[in-house]
This record gives structure tokens, sequence and C-alpha cells, in this order.
């Protein structure tokens, strides 16, 4: 509701009733009418220029204190009994001054303040203003208000008024710690989505630098690789860089594919598709990951996929393959192995993901050890699907490294692969 149009309404028509009640009742003279009148609308000037632009707009906004409060405390409570001395009718005129008193106080004690001695001057005016007229001023004969009916009319402005006053000064202040705990509320919503925007942007940027990670990283190491390979067999005897065979191509041409291969990954990971780039399924995309790492490394690789991988579903096939290049890639830079296993068998409630190797076995497992998104990254990702990585020797006791992956398939199929936020396990060999 707004309450600068409600008073713009009500003030002008309190001001208009108490001058005709003046003309109904009879005034006794003609100058007690008009100066009822003119002190009537006085209000009006006193009102649109004093105090409606101290108004707010709202009956839960705060009322205004101070100088602003100073034409509805102190003029109008003055004309108004000023009007009362002119004749009874302008006791009308409380109708409208004693609410702008209460709505410009803002306390019970601060309105009373002003409240009483309004009712009891306007009281006293209609009662004793014509006699003071016509004595001092007029030579008319005083028609005052009967004492008993201006006695009562004021008793019950005054009980009535009051604890009406009370009530919605209450209820004022009732709205304003409502629209004090509604700001509290939304600025805590805005507070949490900017946390949210924060934390959703973090996790993105460890999203895409994991993908790049075990990605475009992982085929920019195998052409650096082949780059010292090539320097290498120039330098020796009897060898170039670019012979080959067309089962064994030579140097520049896995230089080429490899290229080839990471330019595919970049496509895929700007088109926002976590999955392979390849149209493959998980089983082939396993066997050019060994092949690739045979051609680049040496060391033959012997890959095994058995069960309906198709059950894993698009998000944990990537996973899985995700997990198979972070192995192979610690293989290759910590292993210095002649020979690795990587198996893959899905089951009725888990998939098992498993490479070794015959090298040194290097102790990658320990965590914090080392600075990249390597296997900590892994463990981030398995852990929100329930998945469990671990890295150690095998068990029958030959030497290298055995890395399994265990993550729950069946049911939980289609669960979204959530990335952790950033910094979240950091360290570690990559």
């Amino acid at each position: 509701m707004n309450v600068r149009r409600w008073w713009d309404g009500v003030v002008p028509l309190v001001a208009l009733g108490s001058s005709a009640l003046a003309l109904m009742v009879g005034p006794g003279h003609a100058l007690m009418w008009w100066g009822l009148t003119v002190c009537s609308f006085l209000l009006i000037p006193v009102y649109a220029v004093g105090v409606r632009g101290a108004l707010t707009t709202r009956l839960a906004d705060p009322p205004p204190y101070g100088a602003r409060a100073v034409p509805t405390r102190v003029l109008l409570p003055v004309i108004a009994v000023a009007a009362a001395c002119f004749g009874p009718a302008a006791l009308m005129l409380q109708l409208v001054v004693l609410p702008l008193v209460w709505t410009f106080s803002g306390t019970v004690r601060r309105a009373l303040v002003v409240t009483v001695p309004t009712v009891l001057g306007m009281g006293a005016a209609a009662l004793l203003g014509p006699w003071l007229i016509s004595r001092f001023a007029l030579d008319i004969t005083p028609v005052g208000g009967d004492p008993v009916p201006v006695a009562g009319i004021q008793l019950a402005v005054l009980v009535l008024g009051t604890a009406s006053g009370a009530w919605i000064t209450h209820l004022g202040h009732r709205g304003a710690e409502r629209n004090r705990l509604l700001e509290e509320v939304r600025e805590s919503r805005r507070a949490e989505a900017t946390a949210h925007r924060e934390a959703g942007a973090a996790a993105e940027r460890e999203r895409i630098a994991r993908e790049v990670h075990d990605t475009i990283a992982q085929h920019l190491t195998g052409i650096v690789v082949l780059a010292q390979r090539a320097r290498g067999e120039e330098t020796g005897a009897g060898e170039t860089a670019g012979g080959g065979t067309d089962d064994d191509p030579g140097i520049p041409e896995l230089i080429e594919t490899t290229a080839r291969e990471a330019l595919e990954e970049a496509r895929a990971l700007i088109a926002a598709n976590a999955a392979p780039p390849h149209g493959e399924g998980l089983a082939d995309s396993l066997v050019r990951l060994g092949e690739r790492f045979r051609r680049e490394t040496g060391p033959p690789v012997a890959v095994t996929v058995t069960g309906p991988t198709d059950r894993l579903g698009r998000d944990r096939e990537v996973l899985v393959l995700r997990c198979a290049q972070e192995a192979m890639a610690n293989v290759r830079k910590h292993a210095a192995a002649h020979h690795v296993e990587l198996t893959l068998r899905v089951g009725d409630g888990e998939a098992v993901l498993t490479v070794l190797d015959d090298g040194r076995g290097t102790p990658i497992d320990a965590p914090g050890a080392g600075g990249g998104f390597g296997l900590p990254g892994m463990r981030d990702r398995l852990l929100p699907i329930g998945g469990k990585l671990t890295v150690g020797p095998p068990d029958d006791g030959r030497p290298g490294t055995l890395l399994t992956v265990r993550l729950p398939v069946g049911e939980e199929r289609g669960t979204p692969v959530v990335a952790v936020p950033a910094g979240a396990g950091r360290g570690g060999v990559a």
C-alpha cells in the first residue's frame, strides 16, 4: 500500500469535512466559520510542503525522525488547536493530525509526548476558545462546545487513539524487523550464489586442468619421448630416424600420429565432450593405448578386456580410460619396465582395471609425493562414485608395480563423475 497516496486523499477530505460540519451545526457567527475553515485548510499546504515528502511509501518502512518530523509533530498540532478555538467541529481534524504524529514518532513515548498535549489542548480550545475570541477579538455572542460531549470525545480519542497508535507502532516495528531479516536473507542468498558460482568455476578449472593432463599432456609427453629417440638415432650408427616398416612405422610417422591424436583430444575437450574422440568402444581405446605405448616406449603391452563394458556407461568408460592413460604414463616415466599387462574385468557388481609392470617398483603410492595431477587426481575422480585406487607391489612377490582401480557398476550406472573443487588432491607423482 502506498502511504503517500492514502494521505493525499485523506488530509483534504478531513479538512473539507471539518468546515462542512461547522457550517451544519452553526458557528454562531460567519467570522467563526471562516476562522475554522482557514485553519482547517491550512493543514493542506503544511502537509504538502512539510509532511508529504518525508512520508515513507510503505507501511513497513521506518518513519522519519529529526528535523523532517518537525512539521508533523509541531505545526500540525498547533494548527489543529487554533482551529478548535473557532468551534468544536475542528475536533474532526484529530483524524489526520494524531495518526500523522504517531507515524512520525517511532515510539509510544515520543508519540504520547505530542498526543496528550494536543488532545487536551484541542478540548480546552473547543470549550474556551469561542469565549476568549468574543472577549478579546470579536464582539459576538460566544457559542462554545458543551463540556460533557467535548470531554467524552477527547477522552475516547486519547484512550482509543493511544491504543490504536501503540498497536500500529508495534506493527511498524515488526514490519521494519521483517524487512531487515528479509534483506539479511537476500544478502545471504546472494553470498551463497556467489560462493556457488566461484566453487563451480574452480571445479570447472580443475576439471579442465585434469582433462588436459590426462589427454593432451600425455600425447605431448609421448612426442617428447619420440623426439628424444629420434635425436639419439640420428647420432647412432647404422640407424636413421626415418626408418621403419608398415608394421612398425618410423619415428616421424609416430610423431605425426601422436600429434594427430593430441589434436583430436584437444578438439573434444574444447567441444566439452569428455568421451574419447574415437568412435570405437572402451576395449578398442585400451588396445590402441597399449599399441601407442609400445610404439613410443618399446616394451610390449598385453591388453585384456573381459565382461560387458557397455554396462559402465559413458562417464565411467571415460574414467576408466583416463585411469589407464595415467597408469601407462607413470610406467613410462618411472618404471623402466620390459613388459606391461593392462587388464579390465567388468563383472556384475564392479569393474576392475589393473596395470602391472615388471619395472623397478617406484613407490608412487605415497600421498603428497610430487606435484602433479596424476594419482591423486585419479583418486579424486573415483571418490564421488565410490571407486578405489591402490598402488603397490604385485601380490605374488614379483618385481614391479601393480595399480588397481575398482569402481561400482550396475544400479549406480549413470551417476555423474563429479569434479573435485580446485586444490583438492594435488600432490603425488603424475
